[in-house]
């Protein structure tokens, strides 16, 4: 029976979160000015060109990790 009450909390719970998400959004407002709408595409170009560098970085630490790793032919 405790499992069903801890269930329940945790799903009442869950639900009641949900109206966290009523406004969220990733973008920016829509801009209203030149100015805004210029800002906003220097903004989404360098985030682009921040996601790309830590992609880049990503995959040469775990290249690493992997092809560095002492259990791979590790002779002492």
């Amino acid at each position: 029976m405790q499992v069903f009450k801890k269930i329940g909390i945790s799903f009442a719970a869950m639900l009641a979160s949900l109206n966290v998400y009523a406004d969220y959004s990733w973008n920016f407002p829509e801009p209203v000015t030149p100015m805004a709408l210029d800002t906003l595409h220097v903004h989404n170009k360098f985030m682009m060109i921040t996601a790309i560098i830590f992609f880049a970085v990503l995959a040469i630490m775990i290249y690493s990790i992997i092809s560095h790793r002492k259990s791979k032919g590790f002779k002492a």
